[in-house]
């Protein structure tokens, strides 16, 4: 017997749909505008960032338009992401509100331990009759560490019934280890520049993304399903400060090759984290792999040089103040180099670099066969040995 009706808003406006798409193809210029680097990576970054955000806001928006939600004595139904998804009331592990400054929604944990957030602000007046069906069914909040808990013990990969326990500890605190030698790592390599230590940071995500299949189903990339551990957390600080020294230590001069076998490197690694966990996702975690692949190819180039430096000097044409005070001079052509490219530049250096002012440059050819340079400030000229 049904306890209340359906709640449906099938309201639709295609011209509020256009201004949708409209406001997506916004947000995505607005990245090519913010970003004041001309670096291909930077600003496909900052492009892919904004996109995304527009995309997912776009999804909920429209799935908005066909928010559904049914009641009755068994189940609740409701729509997200336009997807229909129904939890009958003795799956429910435990129910709790959740309110913000953009929206309330009520969440719901299922003993698959699946959590569903259902935005009761779509609904009206279904918030009250939804909190009423779940009246008398666990708290969330109380219910959570203890499923946690349970569902690791269900797991048969950490041994028989009666040590699985304190084997779950052990596995805790060595991954707890292994977390903190790699953030350990992490802070080397970008306070230091001695290459073993920037080999170790590269390959720690590799091995990080094989670490569930040789785990036997105790470990998987982010704890799903619920009864494995997770160890996503210690490839995080190796790839943001491989990122970063690969970005500030290292100018290429053809960026997109680089991307280009990032690209392809990222999508391995992705199929590598699908096999270990397939519940992954994939459009979330490509990006990622696309910022660490490119670093790690970038350090992996600068490891040692395959042909002797050459030097090139250029001339100084304009220098600019960016966004959040970056500093950036405009250099004439040189070497490989064949159009006007926008170098960064310390503050400190900035005030003395004039236009007209000439830069040296030194070029590299990197292990990997890509090439990359560094620059300075030309020091003053000895003058001619006297005849």
């Amino acid at each position: 017997m049904s306890v209340e009706k359906n709640f449906r808003r099938t309201k639709y406006d295609r011209q509020e749909i256009i201004l949708l798409l409209l406001f997506c193809v916004g947000i995505f210029l607005l990245g090519l505008i913010v970003s004041t680097d001309e670096r291909l990576s930077l600003r496909l970054l900052i492009c892919g960032m904004s996109l995304s955000g527009a995309v997912v806001s776009g999804v909920t928006y429209i799935s908005s338009y066909f928010a559904y939600l049914k009641l009755d004595a068994e189940a609740v139904e409701w729509r997200a992401a336009f997807k229909v998804h129904r939890v009958r009331r003795q799956e429910v592990l435990g129910w709790g509100l959740k309110t913000s400054k953009s929206v309330t929604h009520i969440e719901v944990r299922t003993l698959d331990g699946d959590l569903w957030r259902i935005k009761v602000s779509l609904f009206g007046g279904a918030q009250t009759a939804l909190a009423d069906w779940l009246n008398g069914l666990p708290d969330l909040e109380a219910t959570e560490e203890t499923f946690k808990n349970r569902a690791l013990l269900t797991n048969p990969g950490f041994g028989p019934t009666e040590v699985r326990e304190a084997r779950i500890y052990n596995h805790k605190a060595f991954l707890g280890v292994l977390s903190g030698l790699s953030g350990m790592v992490a802070f080397w390599t970008l306070i230091s520049g001695y290459p073993p230590v920037r080999v170790i940071a590269v390959l720690i995500p590799v091995l990080v993304c094989g670490l569930p299949a040789l785990s036997g189903g105790r470990w998987s990339f982010f704890g799903q399903p619920r009864r494995t551990l997770p160890v996503w957390h210690i490839a995080v600080w190796p790839v943001v400060t491989t990122a970063l020294v690969a970005y500030f230590r290292f100018e290429p001069v053809d960026e997109a090759a680089i991307l280009g076998g990032g690209l392809v490197a990222a999508l391995g690694l992705l199929i590598v984290q699908k096999m270990g966990d397939r519940r992954v996702i994939s459009w979330l975690i490509l990006p990622v792999n696309l910022i660490y692949a490119f670093s790690a190819l970038t350090l992996a180039n600068g490891a040692y040089e395959t042909a002797p430096p050459q030097s090139f000097e250029t001339e100084v044409l304009s220098k600019t103040s960016g966004r959040y005070g970056a500093k950036f001079v405009r250099v004439e052509p040189w070497g490989p180099v064949t159009q006007v490219r926008k170098l960064p530049i310390g503050t400190q250096t900035y005030r003395k670099t004039e236009p007209g002012d000439t830069l040296c440059l030194t070029l590299y050819t990197g292990a990997l066969g890509w090439q990359y340079y560094d620059w300075r400030r030309c020091g003053p000229k000895s003058p001619p040995a006297a005849p």
